[in-house]
């Protein structure tokens, strides 16, 4: 949830993201900071407009995590405690490579929804999910296997809900769970 939007700041803080916990006051804080911060932070935003897409997760500053940047989602870690200047050096060394790194999220968040929707519709499934033991590798995996079957044999999945698990089942309301690395035959 962004408290950034709710106190009307300037769109080049709209990333800028925390827990609501004990460390509100000192977010609020560090959100007055940077309301107040020189002007430098401000033209490095006007100079590379991209730079404000970069999401910030500020965090208390007894957590630390292992990274500055997140390696999956391209997420920049800063402390509460974090001065204008800091994030101001933060931005400039890391946000080019937060930036590549979230933007390849996105674009592999979009081909998995992609991939979902085309198996979907191509077998005229009523739904598809994973359960909570199947990765969304292992989702990934099974919909390309999904998309290979033949086009004569599609009929059979039809108006079904397939659930991608660790085992073959049928639920009582007609959920059908098929393995993840199942093998056509």
């Amino acid at each position: 949830l962004s408290l950034s939007l709710s106190l009307s700041l300037s769109p080049f803080l709209a990333h800028v993201h925390t827990r609501f916990d004990a460390y509100t006051r000192s977010y609020i804080t560090f959100l007055n900071r940077l309301e107040e911060s020189p002007d430098a932070l401000k033209k490095f935003f006007e100079d590379f407009p991209e730079r404000a897409s970069v999401p910030i997760r500020v965090h208390p500053g007894r957590i630390r995590p292992r990274n500055p940047i997140h390696k999956d989602l391209g997420v920049l870690s800063i402390p509460v405690e974090c001065t204008p200047a800091k994030l101001l050096h933060v931005l400039q060394s890391r946000g080019e490579q937060a930036q590549y790194i979230h933007a390849a999220y996105l674009k592999e968040q979009k081909d998995s929804d992609e991939l979902l929707l085309d198996t979907k519709r191509s077998l005229k499934l009523q739904g598809l999910r994973k359960s909570s033991r199947a990765s969304d590798v292992q989702m990934k995996d099974c919909c390309r296997r999904l998309l290979c079957i033949p086009m004569k044999d599609r009929y059979v999945f039809e108006g079904l809900t397939l659930i991608i698990c660790n085992n073959y089942d049928v639920k009582g309301n007609g959920d059908v769970r098929i393995k993840w690395n199942w093998q056509q035959k």
